[in-house]
């Protein structure tokens, strides 16, 4: 299995909205993409965790919910005998053994 450093942070591309319709598949690439540029960023050390709650937020993603699925990927990582290194900027990222 290959994680990515970034796997245990990542959202996912939403197909449905809550009501249970179709997103605009473009719209929501584009959401995706920049959400997962914040996340990238807070984890790289140029970024901010307000500013990466608050684009969870005002795309309908729930922030204590995306930290709480942090929390239990990270576990789960941890757990499997991934192991972790801290980057530059002191945080501990899942090490990619293929680099």
């Amino acid at each position: 299995m290959t994680l990515d450093i970034y796997d245990p942070f990542s959202t996912v591309f939403r197909e449905l909205d809550p009501r249970g319709d179709q997103r605009d598949p473009r719209a929501e690439s584009e959401a995706l993409a920049i959400r997962e540029q914040l996340i990238e960023e807070l984890l790289n050390g140029t970024g901010h965790l307000d500013t990466t709650l608050d684009c969870l937020a005002e795309q309908g993603i729930d922030p204590d919910a995306w930290i709480d699925q942090t929390v239990t990927n990270l576990e789960w990582v941890m757990d499997s005998g991934i192991r972790f290194a801290t980057n530059d900027h002191g945080l501990l990222l899942p090490v990619n053994p293929h680099v």
